[in-house]
């Protein structure tokens, strides 16, 4: 069995739900390219938002230090709410069906998670000024685990100062910068990430609106669905500090809203 090269960063369980027939046929228009004149083209939801081994590791620094037998292990098990959790959510929502507080909970996890799988999120680990922030951050996990797991101060300011240096070496190496981006997605599981946890708590707070339109004016989406709004007036694609509102396009005729309550009327 030949293994699966075409990652999707945008699950085709969501895009099919912008398609226009059965067999997933969807209209695509390449906003920014090379060429001056751009049409829409039909194409099907399998030929478009992916990227050949996108989360595949590479490296045998970062396969050895997670004990993977299979370098495709993201693309075949991390993400398995793409054909039930998230599927079935988004049937709760069309039918109007009610939804718990943890499937809520879930729902704007998954969607953060579909941020992170993102090229934009990962072309942020290629950036020149991300080592010293790549570095930090887990220089400062290590720190914590290490002493979590009771080891003596010495020792780890000791084996601190050691894997700072191996990283600062590791990390001229574009493809060790882009494991450490999948080592992200790796650690992804059906537990609330630390890291997103206050900004789910947070838009768990706030109202959680549907807003309907009908195929005569449909909503459309992108490579990069999801946005976050600032004051109402600062529309986000990639930022979530000292936000507002979380809105993600879910289906031709519905748009997911999570907004502050004196934000509500302003549409």
């Amino acid at each position: 069995m030949s293994e699966p090269r075409k990652h999707h960063f945008v699950p085709e369980v969501y895009l099919k739900r912008f398609a226009i027939n059965k067999s997933g046929d969807l209209f695509s228009l390449r906003v920014k390219s090379e060429y001056e004149n751009q049409n829409v083209k039909r194409v099907n939801k399998t030929q478009v938002c992916y990227e050949y081994d996108k989360y595949t590791f590479k490296t045998d620094k970062i396969i050895n230090a997670n004990k993977l037998e299979d370098p495709n292990f993201i693309e075949k098990n991390r993400f398995a709410y793409e054909n039930n959790e998230l599927e079935l959510l988004f049937d709760k929502i069309d039918y109007s069906k009610k939804l718990f507080v943890s499937e809520v909970r879930k729902l704007i996890q998954i969607l953060l998670n579909i941020k992170r799988r993102n090229p934009a999120f990962s072309n942020e680990f290629l950036k020149p000024d991300a080592n010293q922030n790549i570095l930090d951050v887990n220089v400062v996990r290590l720190e914590k685990d290490l002493i979590k797991a009771g080891m003596p101060k010495e020792r780890v300011k000791s084996v601190i100062n050691k894997v700072r240096i191996e990283m600062t070496e590791n990390l001229k190496d574009e493809e060790y910068k882009l494991d450490l981006y999948r080592n992200n997605l790796l650690n992804f599981n059906n537990e609330i990430d630390q890291v997103d946890k206050p900004l789910i708590d947070r838009v768990l707070s706030w109202e959680m609106i549907i807003y309907q339109t009908d195929y005569q004016n449909p909503f459309i989406t992108s490579d990069n669905p999801g946005y976050t709004l600032r004051n109402f007036r600062e529309v986000f694609n990639m930022n979530f500090n000292y936000i507002d509102g979380l809105l993600s396009q879910f289906h031709l005729k519905s748009l997911l809203y999570f907004s502050k309550e004196q934000f509500i009327k302003s549409i």
